[in-house]
């Protein structure tokens, strides 16, 4: 066909390629011009009833409805050409089918992986329905604006066309962009975003072929109908998101218990954290009210929930709203304060739950979940924000070497060592069990590291001498050690076997194979020590701070207990309290330094960034805690009473163990660094002892051969 009679080809946006494969199989092909296309949409919109439903119930596009059967015409530009299927059942054709192909795309491979092909359900009809006449309706207002309610009757014969056009171009792009398969409950900026992009490219693909027919209607009117459209679509699918927390819970809490909470802390985390609980809309909190200690808050509103008074007024505040629980909103608080509001809860006969710490929320997806307060919390506090980046990030792409891999210490530092993008990390340790579920865990979470897992002993240089060959790493992080004191005292040589010279092969075969950083993890008991792991753990520091610099920078860091490691004071307490046994404590005044693992772990790794060779710095513990203090608080969060007689039961210090412990030995001072919570100990008189060190760790390797020849 040429000249005049010269078809154009239509490919309707943005079902792209898929529309024109529909259109070729239904057997239809789209010859229109600008005179056909006005004749052929209003003989559509005559007759659309009956043309719809007749898709509907044939399940698609491949035969024209009863009615138009026998009313095949030729159209006028096309005199003498074959026969064709009537215009408006085309047109019916290539709308829906742009549909039907939009909705298609959303079962197509994207990213490599399959996406589950939208359900039509009552709620999807219904939301698009909506949309189709949220679009008429600003097409038809934007019309009588344009006219000042003066439409000419042609217009209006137009209009009705330009409406269906738009409105399923509307339901096109919206499936395209899965606007049918949101929940609106959680609308959000990217939400947001997607709602603009459809009907902007509904508007612009609409208005496209409005301009292939003989009346197209005016920008202005294209451009108002835009606005309007976008403010209206955007507003049903927000109207849920911002409607349901304004119905309070009493509405929608008929199957749960709802809880009448009070929220200790009017900042910004407080109000996001009342945002979050209306957000869930689950019923389970009804927020009566916030506590703050800051005067110039009192009575003040932070969104729609007013501040009614102080940590004073607590107890009145129960009494008088029916208060069964308080959550604490404040990151970071005193250990003090902390414990000073859960005394006046558990006065006022309340519970209490706290926001994960910040350590806890960096590694879980659920960081709005409130919890119960737990010993922990009284103990442990929050790394500070300015904090979470290290001074210098010397672990991205490197090898780093972790020993003691299977350890509570060493897992946990493994876990955190992958958070700053190395290119391998070794996991060294005994324990195949301990070492297999460390690397089936950091495998499964970063899958783009190399994790490899090494069952050795630190203390058999053939061993180490291999993987240090094998692997080159850059970075040694030493956890590898005996830790209990008294059972220690009953194994001396495995004591000075493991945590001396272990060490002192492990940093000798690190200095030849050209190790960058080596930090070692070392105790509070190294500090004037008492004890046969104090000692060990002291030998060993010297041995590295004292060495010459070859090349490699040796630090230690030294920390006290730490909560929830294998068999430490909270875990025995835990299983006596499971069997029902009296908890037991050392001394009546015994005390201990005690720090969460993921806060010692982390500050571990700030002092690997802060080391020059022969640094030992000491970790900021806070105050000494009393153990019969942290018994009797264990009991009182277990609901039990600490004052009963069978309760609590004192024993006898263990050998080897002390009263109080210290942080820093005779001779030894502190010097601040930047970072707050690391302390550099600056040891006065250091003079040069390696030669003697070197010759005492050779007695000390020979007497434990002696030992083993025995």
């Amino acid at each position: 066909m040429s000249g005049p009679s010269r078809s154009r080809r239509i490919i309707l946006l943005p079902a792209g390629k898929a529309v024109n494969g529909a259109v070729r199989r239904s057997g239809t092909r789209l010859d229109i011009r600008r005179g056909a296309v006005a004749h052929a949409t209003r003989a559509f919109w005559a007759r659309w009833p009956g043309t719809v439903r007749a898709i509907a119930a044939g399940g698609g596009c491949r035969s024209p409805p009863p009615e138009c059967a026998d009313s095949h015409k030729v159209l006028p530009h096309q005199e003498g050409g074959a026969p064709r299927k009537p215009e408006e059942w085309t047109l019916a054709l290539v709308l829906i089918s742009a549909y039907r192909c939009a909705t298609r795309c959303r079962a197509a491979r994207f990213g490599g992986r399959q996406l589950v092909r939208q359900r039509i359900s009552i709620y999807r009809v219904g939301l698009a329905l909506a949309d189709g006449a949220l679009v008429g309706g600003a097409l038809l207002l934007s019309t009588v604006a344009f006219y000042s309610g003066r439409v000419p009757p042609d217009e209006w014969q137009d209009l009705k066309v330009t409406v269906i056009v738009a409105s399923l171009c509307l339901l096109a792009t919206n499936a395209l962009f899965g606007l049918y398969s949101r929940v609106w409950q959680y609308a959000s900026a990217d939400t947001a975003v997607a709602v603009g992009a459809s009907v902007t490219l509904a508007m612009i693909a609409a208005a496209a072929l409005d301009r292939l027919t003989q009346h197209p209607t005016v920008v202005p009117v294209w451009l108002t109908a835009w606005l309007a459209t976008l403010m209206a679509v955007g507003a049903v699918r927000f109207a849920w998101r911002f409607v349901r927390p304004l119905l309070g819970t009493s509405a929608l809490s008929s199957r749960h218990e709802t809880k009448r909470v009070l929220v200790y802390g009017a900042g910004h985390v407080g109000h996001h954290l009342m945002a979050d609980l209306r957000a869930q809309g689950n019923g389970h909190y009804d927020v009566v009210g916030l506590v703050d200690d800051d005067p110039a808050k009192l009575g003040a509103f932070v969104g729609r929930t007013k501040v009614l008074g102080n940590r004073e007024a607590i107890a009145g505040l129960v009494a008088e709203h029916g208060v069964q629980e308080l959550i604490l909103a404040i990151p970071g608080i005193d250990r003090a304060e902390l414990r000073s509001v859960h005394s006046v809860c558990r006065a006022a006969g309340i519970g209490m739950k706290v926001l994960p710490s910040l350590l806890e929320s960096m590694e879980s997806p659920e960081t709005h979940r409130v919890r119960p307060i737990q010993v922990e919390d009284l103990l442990s506090r929050d790394v500070a924000l300015s904090d979470i980046a290290l001074e210098e990030n010397y672990l991205e792409g490197k090898t780093v070497l972790v020993t003691g891999a299977g350890g509570s210490i060493g897992s946990e530092l493994s876990r955190q060592v992958c958070r700053y993008g190395p290119r391998r990390v070794i996991l060294l340790g005994r324990g195949e069990n301990r070492i297999h579920w460390v690397y089936s865990y950091l495998k499964d979470q970063h899958p783009e590291i190399d994790i490899v897992p090494v069952v050795a002993n630190v203390t058999v240089e053939s061993s180490v001498e291999q993987l240090l060959r094998r692997f080159h790493p850059e970075i040694v992080i030493h956890a590898a050690a005996h830790k209990h004191v008294y059972l220690m005292e009953f194994v001396p040589v495995e004591a000075v076997r493991n945590n001396v010279l272990g060490t002192a092969c492990l940093a000798d075969l690190a200095e030849r194979h050209g190790v960058e950083r080596f930090v070692f993890i070392s105790t509070d008991k190294a500090a004037s020590p008492t004890n046969v792991m104090g000692a060990t753990k002291r030998m060993a520091e010297l041995t590295l701070a004292r060495r010459p610099f070859t090349g490699t920078r040796f630090t230690c860091v030294r920390f006290g207990n730490v909560l929830g490691s294998a068999a430490s004071v909270l875990e025995i307490f835990r299983r006596q309290w499971a069997d029902g046994e009296p908890l037991t404590v050392t001394h009546p005044e015994a005390t201990r330094y005690f720090m969460s693992i993921p806060e010692a772990c982390f500050l571990v790794l700030q002092a690997g960034a802060l080391c020059e060779h022969g640094d030992k710095f000491v970790l900021r513990m806070g105050e000494p805690v009393r153990i019969l203090d942290l018994a009797r608080e264990f009991i009182s969060l277990q609901g039990g009473d600490p004052d009963a007689s069978d309760a609590i039961r004192i024993t006898e210090l263990r050998p080897g163990e002390r009263i109080h412990e210290a942080l820093i030995g005779p001779g030894e001072d502190l010097l601040p660094t930047v970072c707050e919570y690391i302390d550099r100990i600056n040891p006065n008189g250091n003079g040069d002892l390696w030669p003697e060190l070197r010759r005492q760790i050779e007695d000390l390797r020979a007497y434990v051969e002696a030992e083993d020849d025995e």
